[in-house]
């Protein structure tokens, strides 16, 4: 059986994925995704970063969102379907794609004729970016447009099969909900989790995050690419 974590709201292609592989799997969402609805003034010259879909989505969301804002800004993006969904909302001049923030950090560290970067984001810091930021005066402010809420509690279904070994894999699209997830774990079921199931990560950055929470590194496998497609390939990779 294989166990997904994240927001519902954000299940539907790796449910659908699964399902058409005839995949046991077993949902528990471990946080929920709330937009905040903002009366933001955004600079239509300025730089702007977007990282994930739920950016996207709080945008979408905002009632008086300036459209001059959506046709003259400049915007850098992380995640080709990232960027497909904005160019969907109507944003125009999206500058550079980025498969991952390393690559966005390289990029302006080579690139220095943007003198502030604005990062549309949610409430779960990017440990990355906020380093890299630190260190360069600060240089990435931050727009919050979403809250996310954690579990404080796994539901008793999950402990069942956890306490019964009955998953075999899981899936990592997020570093924090994972941390969260491995605290909310019986010890007497820690082992198992940490040795027993196959944990596939969206990115290189998530799976080295697990290693350091104790899971085996012969059981931490990531995508090639931050991509959904491209986790779905190292899945397939493992079954067979």
């Amino acid at each position: 059986m294989i166990l997904i974590i994240r927001p519902k709201t954000e299940t539907n292609t790796i449910v659908n994925d699964l399902e058409e592989k005839n995949c046991s799997l077993f949902l528990e969402p471990v946080s929920e995704i709330k937009f905040i609805n903002l009366k933001i003034n955004f600079d239509a010259n300025g730089f702007f970063l977007i990282s994930s879909l739920q950016t996207v989505k709080a945008l979408a969301l905002q009632k008086k969102i300036d459209q001059q804002f959506l046709n003259n800004a400049n915007f850098l993006v992380i995640g080709n379907k990232t960027a497909q969904r904005c160019k969907s909302l109507g944003i125009k001049n999206i500058n550079k794609v980025f498969f991952s923030s390393l690559d966005l950090i390289d990029y302006l560290d080579q690139n220095k004729q943007i003198n502030e970067l604005n990062h549309l984001t949610g409430s779960v810091e990017n440990e990355l970016l906020e380093e890299w930021s630190k260190k360069n005066q600060h240089f990435i402010k931050k727009t919050i447009l979403y809250d996310v809420e954690f579990i404080s509690k796994l539901s008793e279904e999950c402990c069942d099969h956890i306490k019964n070994r009955k998953f075999d894999f899981m899936f990592h699209y997020s570093l924090k909900s994972a941390e969260v997830f491995l605290n909310l774990i019986n010890d007497s079921d820690l082992n198992y989790v940490l040795s027993d199931i196959n944990h596939l990560c969206l990115s290189h950055r998530i799976a080295d995050g697990l290693r350091v929470c104790g899971i085996l590194k012969e059981r931490v496998f990531y995508a090639k690419k931050p991509e959904h497609d491209a986790l779905m390939l190292q899945f397939d990779h493992i079954r067979t």
